[in-house]
């Protein structure tokens, strides 16, 4: 009888140590689970980190690609690699994608330029005498930039108040005008090609004389661009002169006015 109890309670001693024991076996697979569960968000934190790094990486590579090919003048690899920055950067460095766009939108207006001013080069030698209207009827705040070897007139110089210069590039386009009123102006132009009013466009004919081996023609410009502009054609047997000037030059030069309104009383000016 007390040696059933004794292994009764011997027995339930070893069924309370199994449970111990699968208590603890369960405690500690929840700590590895967690422990394990904790190791993969880290891993999986650490390798977003990484992959938002290179993603970084080929984001500046892209938009650094870009800006070689502008500094190249490169301008539509350019564009090309920008539309690739775009897809790499993912939404990021947006103020810095904008600024290479500007850039690559800045250098195609300074090509565009560069461009039109060789074509108009190339025309002006083809057709001399248009690229000369076109010239002395621009827009004054044009005026200077498009002087060289500019010389004015000493004080004591009967001349004194006006400056002369040539126009760049072209040495047979000569400009004279009064040194602080840039409206008194009087475009000068040599050249064996024959010179007709129509050269001007609108115009009206004012008079026609001659004198010795020389003819001339006055023509007044009537385009709004080109009122109070008058023209004299100078017509000989070797050359060949044009001249575009304003009312307020003739204020300013009475000799050569003179020789406008009374033909033959004065020799034009042949600078």
């Amino acid at each position: 009888m007390a040696l059933g109890a004794i292994s009764r309670r011997a027995c339930r001693q070893v069924d309370l140590a199994k449970q111990r024991h699968q208590r603890y076996k369960s405690v500690s697979v929840q700590i590895r689970a967690t422990a394990i569960e904790l190791l993969l968000t880290l891993a999986a934190a650490l390798g977003t980190g990484c992959k938002h790094e290179e993603q970084r990486s080929e984001c500046w590579n892209a938009r650094q690609s870009s800006r070689d090919a502008i500094v190249r003048g490169k301008l539509d690899e350019a564009q090309k690699l920008l539309d690739e920055a775009r897809a790499q950067c993912a939404g990021q460095s947006g103020d810095d994608l904008r600024r290479i766009e500007e850039l690559i939108a800045d250098r195609r207006e300074v090509a565009r330029a560069v461009a039109k001013e060789a074509a108009e080069e190339e025309h002006a030698h083809g057709f001399p005498t248009e690229q000369f209207v076109r010239w002395a009827t621009e827009p004054a705040e044009q005026f200077s930039h498009s002087l060289s070897s500019v010389k004015c007139a000493e004080r004591g110089d009967p001349a004194y108040g006006f400056c002369e210069a040539e126009r760049k590039g072209s040495p047979d386009m000569t400009v004279r005008y009064w040194e602080h009123d840039r409206k008194a102006v009087r475009y000068s132009f040599r050249t064996k090609l024959p010179l007709e009013c129509e050269d001007l466009g609108d115009h009206r004919v004012v008079r026609r004389w001659s004198l010795g081996a020389e003819s001339f023609v006055l023509c007044e410009l009537t385009e709004r661009e080109a009122r109070e502009l008058s023209a004299l054609l100078v017509r000989g047997s070797g050359e060949n002169r044009m001249y575009i000037f304003s009312f307020a030059y003739l204020r300013k030069d009475p000799a050569f006015d003179l020789s406008l309104r009374r033909p033959g009383t004065h020799e034009l000016d042949r600078k």
